[in-house]
């Protein structure tokens, strides 16, 4: 995850042969889904010259957007410029930045880092935080930019650790660049030409991809009724006295429970007496005392 400045900085490096180039990962509104693949071989092509120029980083970025041109999906981008750089062999000689106003949410990041990305700049959710900031929505403390960029960064860095863990991957290294996504409901020539190596899910025909479709769709719209008719699972709800109440009193059976289990139910041993090094023992040496045999036992010989 990189902020801003940082990536305005990484965008102007020109330092001990480490040079950025910039791709534009917008397309005009005119040209419709021709000007999609059109950008897209574009991405590649200017990949190819960066590499062929001596670039070491690549930052694509999608900051061009306005009302006559719309951007190229930021995962779609990545992927594409990922995949062309392994099928020709330059991966290892460039890196993928990506400054994308799209990326916000857990999954966006692990997809982004699943598909080839190197850094992650997503400008206009730190934007958005920092308005939300400035409208004091964001608590009754306020924090600083640097503080409230770091939260959100560590937010999103633990869920992407959540992910991992639950893959069996302990390295980014090892999830980066690894495809470990199923593409649900894109044709067969699209994955082969944009997304190199991922897997199709195992959908066979369009009837049964809108079910599963509509399955998710009446899932979430039950879990919305539910949260809309039951108080207790709306998120965010605000603290009354009761509520507060009662949520001291669990703490404190809780903090009980707590401490009666890790209390000891007999007297600790007393701790064993140590003779310091070269002083020397009083007394005669200890024996184990002699065990009396009972009068109806017979010792065998």
């Amino acid at each position: 995850m990189v902020d801003v400045p940082a990536m305005d900085a990484i965008k102007k490096m020109d330092h001990r042969g480490w040079r950025t180039k910039t791709v534009d990962a917008t397309f005009p509104v005119s040209e419709g889904p021709a000007g999609l693949e059109a950008a897209l071989d574009r991405i590649c092509a200017e990949a190819d010259n960066a590499v062929a120029e001596g670039y070491s980083v690549v930052v694509l970025s999608d900051r061009g957007v306005s009302a006559d041109r719309v951007a190229v999906p930021t995962l779609l981008s990545v992927a594409t410029a990922h995949s062309h750089l392994v099928r020709t062999m330059q991966r290892t000689q460039l890196a993928l930045m990506v400054e994308s106003g799209e990326a916000r949410e857990v999954h966006h990041f692990c997809t982004l880092v699943g598909y080839g990305a190197d850094g992650i700049c997503p400008y206009l959710a730190i934007e958005t935080l920092e308005a939300l900031q400035a409208e004091g929505r964001t608590g009754a403390k306020p924090f600083e930019r640097e503080e409230l960029v770091a939260r959100y960064f560590k937010s999103a860095g633990d869920g992407m650790l959540k992910v991992m863990a639950k893959m069996g991957i302990s390295t980014l290294a090892s999830y980066k660049g690894a495809q470990i996504f199923e593409a649900l409901g894109l044709n067969a020539d699209v994955i082969g030409k944009w997304y190199f190596g991922a897997s199709l899910a195992p959908v066979k025909s369009s009837e049964q991809l809108r079910q599963v479709v509509d399955v998710d769709a009446a899932e979430a719209k039950r879990s919305l009724r539910r949260c809309v008719t039951d108080p207790s699972l709306r998120p965010h709800r605000p603290f009354d006295d009761e509520t507060l109440t009662a949520s001291t009193a669990r703490t404190r059976t809780a903090a009980a429970r707590a401490a009666h289990a890790t209390r000891r139910r007999w007297p600790p041993r007393p701790a064993p007496t140590r003779t310091p090094f070269g002083a020397e023992k009083k007394g005669p040496p200890t024996r184990m005392p002699r065990q009396e045999t009972s009068p109806d036992r017979k010792s065998v010989v």
